[in-house]
């Protein structure tokens, strides 16, 4: 692997890394929002359940968000397992030879 071939897999990596961390700031606050709706309907009767329109709505949107932030930490794994996999031992400083004792 080159240098231009490393230094190119670690910019696409941290550039998936942040992507992951813009979608989870989006997702998470949903997935609240979402958990709080869907065990809406299983509470015990006579229990009040503060929730305005708008947190039900941006809890419907979780479904998007949720697997766009999944598939970009997949993505994520998968390019680190790659970059990984294609840099030698011999460039990251693993002596390669046989072992001293």
């Amino acid at each position: 692997m080159t240098r231009r071939q490393r230094a190119m897999g670690l910019m696409v990596v941290g550039a998936l890394v942040l992507l992951v961390v813009i979608l989870g700031t989006i997702a998470l606050p949903l997935m609240l929002d979402a958990t709080l709706a869907a065990d809406y309907s299983v509470l015990p009767a006579g229990t009040e359940v503060v929730m305005t329109k708008e947190q039900f709505e941006r809890g419907q949107t979780f479904p998007f968000w949720g697997s766009a932030f999944l598939t970009a930490l997949l993505a994520l794994a998968v390019a680190i397992f790659l970059v990984a996999l294609t840099w030698s031992r011999a460039q990251r400083g693993v002596p390669t030879g046989p072992l001293p004792f």
